[in-house]
């Protein structure tokens, strides 16, 4: 017995997966032939669809279809936004905090930047320059870092294409220099060691 306040089972749920008797369903069958499936006549039909597609028929088209307002009331939509506080400018708008995207994150969202990037992939054929492995989640990866090279943030020379595991293992990932503060001249005797 179900608890006080919990809704019985539907019907359907209880019959779900089971199949149902010829006897059932030809008593189902004969208490729904009677009934009428549309309160509409066809004529009432027919009024409907033609009140729906009058306009069109008629060669009209919507009201603001290629229209433009005056000249006259785009002066007066002008004057009625003049003093109303907008969010276009940076110094009106509430949540303007004053500039504070790093120049490093403002440089990676420039377009030279994602032409530079791209650039790279097409010149490496979507390809890492170390697995060998084509396609997948590729990274652009400076050679000289980014930060300590200001100069070559869009040289090409400077670019190479990473998969991310092969760019997990490089010296410079995820800010690895940045934990150890480094001159270029430190960097470049550090890169010296390495690579003999």
């Amino acid at each position: 017995m179900p608890q006080k306040g919990c809704k019985k089972p539907s019907v359907s749920k209880k019959l779900q997966g089971r199949k149902m008797p010829e006897k059932v369903k030809l008593k189902i069958g004969k208490s729904l032939s009677g009934k009428k499936k549309s309160s509409f006549t066809e004529q009432h039909k027919l009024n409907l669809s033609k009140s729906l597609t009058r306009g069109y028929e008629e060669g009209r088209i919507h009201w603001l279809k290629g229209e433009h307002h005056s000249l006259d009331s785009r002066r007066k939509m002008s004057e009625t936004r003049k003093g109303k506080k907008t969010f276009r400018n940076k110094d009106k708008c509430n949540f303007w905090k004053g500039g504070i995207t790093s120049i490093n994150r403002w440089l990676r969202t420039t377009v030279e930047y994602k032409l530079w990037r791209l650039a790279i992939f097409e010149r490496d054929n979507f390809t890492c320059v170390f697995c060998k492995t084509r396609g997948g989640k590729l990274n652009a990866d400076h050679i000289k870092p980014f930060s300590l090279f200001p100069s070559l943030r869009l040289n090409l020379e400077n670019g190479r294409t990473l998969c991310i595991n092969c760019h997990k293992k490089t010296e410079t990932y995820g800010g690895r220099l940045n934990n150890v503060q480094f001159t270029k001249e430190e960097y470049e005797a550090k890169m010296k060691e390495i690579n003999q």
